[in-house]
């Protein structure tokens, strides 16, 4: 891509609208497989454990403290399985007349090679953190500077992991040359292309929230009403995982629309 080219999220989010309206067949069953089930495991898991919303941080920590051991390598395999999605996605975004199952097997091939770029990143920012934290420290206020470039980073490195899918599925690449190629590729659109993924993960947080606080409270009422509160609050795990992964689908098909103006000649 050359420097003087813009990347255009408008441009990005019409080729999301044009592929939903045209190919949501083949992405509706992926989205809800691998992005949905994924959160409707938690939400459920979660409900029978939310008997009272936590009110305060004292209680979110104690929450968090009494989930079980193995909720922790759970919770890592669900965010591999919406990566592998995620992959799937893109690969049908990207590839010409390709087929769901086709998709589904390049996505499993090339997953290994894009997590095994994504720990040498995550490997790199732990000791870029470390240095900058070594340094922040011997200065007055660094405790504040420590947590905000660590946020900043961790943010960073997760827009960055997202905007590789496309590029390990476009291009058989080894980990480091993974990481290379997608640093010489989103160089010179680095601030408007994190600008616009943030902007589009910003709204679609208020909407999930709201459509999920608006319908979830009635299906619940409805629930309770009808004398079956656990099944209203199962249909609106259903209903939240649901919208969830529609959201995320269309994060992922950004992406792939992103990468298709920074790859194009």
């Amino acid at each position: 891509m050359s420097a003087a080219r813009k990347i255009s999220i408008e441009r990005a989010l019409r080729s999301v609208q044009g592929f939903a309206r045209s190919e949501w067949r083949l992405a509706l069953p992926v989205a809800l497989a691998f992005l949905g089930m994924p959160q409707l495991v938690v939400g459920l898991f979660l409900a029978g454990r939310f008997a009272t919303m936590p009110q305060t941080m004292a209680d979110l920590q104690h929450f968090s403290m009494d989930l079980p051991w193995w909720w922790t390598p759970i919770l890592i395999v669900m965010l591999l399985v919406s990566a592998i999605g995620g992959l799937a996605l893109i690969a049908l975004a990207l590839v010409p007349r390709i087929s769901v199952r086709e998709a589904l097997v390049l996505a499993f091939r090339r997953f290994p090679l894009w997590l095994a770029a994504i720990a040498i990143l995550l490997a790199a920012v732990f000791v870029a953190l470390l240095l900058v934290m070594i340094v922040i420290g011997l200065a007055h206020g660094g405790e504040a500077l420590a947590v905000a470039f660590t946020f900043l980073a961790m943010l960073a490195g997760m827009l960055f992991a997202a905007l590789l899918l496309p590029v390990i599925i476009d291009r058989r690449l080894s980990p480091v040359a993974l990481l290379r190629e997608g640093a010489h590729l989103y160089r010179h659109g680095w601030g408007r292309i994190s600008a616009g993924l943030l902007l589009y993960l910003c709204i679609s947080w208020i909407v999930m929230m709201a459509l999920q606080v608006s319908i979830g409270s009635v299906v619940l009422l409805v629930g309770r009403l009808a004398g079956a509160p656990d099944i209203g609050g199962m249909i609106a795990a259903v209903l939240a995982s649901l919208i969830s992964a529609i959201a995320w689908a269309g994060f992922a098909l950004l992406v792939a629309g992103i990468y298709r103006q920074v790859a194009a000649p």
